[in-house]
């Protein structure tokens, strides 16, 4: 009876830094906009424009060509494309 407490205590803990630890890392959803391509609009003048104004736009470019399975950074008027959003 004398390890009961303390074993408690211990699983409580473990419990607490686990919950802890995913909740600390834990990043908010991303969120996208659907963009249609104008004359004129790269891959670049969207990831500015729509991306996070702290990021680096070589990320938000990244991510756009793989969101929408871009195998080249050619873009079309008239596409549309997903495109990931600061909130």
């Amino acid at each position: 009876m004398r390890w009961r407490y303390p074993f408690i205590v211990l699983v409580l803990a473990l419990i607490f830094i686990a919950l802890f630890t995913i909740f600390a890392h834990s990043e908010e959803p991303v969120r996208f906009a659907t963009v249609t391509v104008r004359s004129g609009d790269t891959l670049w003048s969207l990831a500015r424009e729509h991306g996070n104004p702290e990021t680096d736009p070589r990320n938000t470019v990244y991510e756009m060509r793989q969101i929408n399975n871009l195998e080249s950074p050619q873009i079309y008027p008239g596409q549309k494309l997903q495109i990931p959003v600061t909130n």
